[in-house]
């Protein structure tokens, strides 16, 4: 796992990639306010444990919306997350670290054809 977390003991985000399962598309899963860089995923027959491939400090902006509770946020587009990152002042070398794991975490991005 990348990490960009220096600090365990503050709050953190952590991202985890949930590849595409039973038809539906894959997910980025990234939950504020974590404790652990672990989730379990219920399925029909067995459930699944992730492992964080990212995380990362949570922004002022982040707390002052979501609180202190852990948040789960699920994103099936970069496009969106960068978007959604972007709106929480998530610094940009950070976001430029995340955004590296494109080629290697794919999800089905939305195209507009002009």
């Amino acid at each position: 796992m990348i990490q960009y977390h220096p600090d365990k003991s503050q709050l953190q985000v952590c991202y985890f990639y949930l590849h595409p399962l039973n038809g539906k598309p894959a997910e980025i899963i990234v939950v504020l306010n974590s404790n652990c860089d672990t989730v379990q995923i219920p399925i029909p027959e067995e459930d699944l444990q992730l492992q964080a491939f990212f995380q990362r400090p949570i922004t002022v902006h982040e707390s002052n919306r979501f609180g202190t509770a852990p948040v789960w946020r699920i994103f099936d587009s970069w496009e969106k997350l960068e978007a959604d990152h972007l709106k929480y002042k998530v610094s940009p070398a950070t976001l430029k670290k995340l955004l590296h794991h494109r080629t290697s975490k794919p999800l089905r991005e939305r195209f507009v054809i002009a």
